[in-house]
């Protein structure tokens, strides 16, 4: 039993860990007590005007890109079909 399985990984779970908490504005993951604490609230009363959401516990990662690999250059990457030219950066 590990609190992550990243662990389970080895080498390519720590490299992902490292990515994953840097990307994250929380800077951290989330603990049990905090997901448990969201469906507390959604099996509560409290919640019965909620329908079709989607609540994200995730340290505001929905907000940001999983940065995975490293690109150096943006300019050089292929571009799939045209830009117009008002979209190029």
């Amino acid at each position: 039993y590990t609190k992550s399985g990243f662990k389970n990984y080895g080498p390519a779970g720590d490299f992902f860990m490292e990515r994953i908490v840097n990307s994250l504005p929380a800077r951290r993951l989330g603990s049990p007590e905090e997901v448990s604490s969201a469906v507390m609230w959604l099996l509560s009363e409290g919640s019965s005007y909620v329908t079709g959401k989607v609540i994200c516990i995730d340290g505001g990662g929905s907000f940001v890109a999983l940065p995975l690999i490293d690109i150096e250059d943006k300019t050089n990457l292929p571009v799939y079909g045209m830009i117009p030219p008002k979209a190029r950066l």
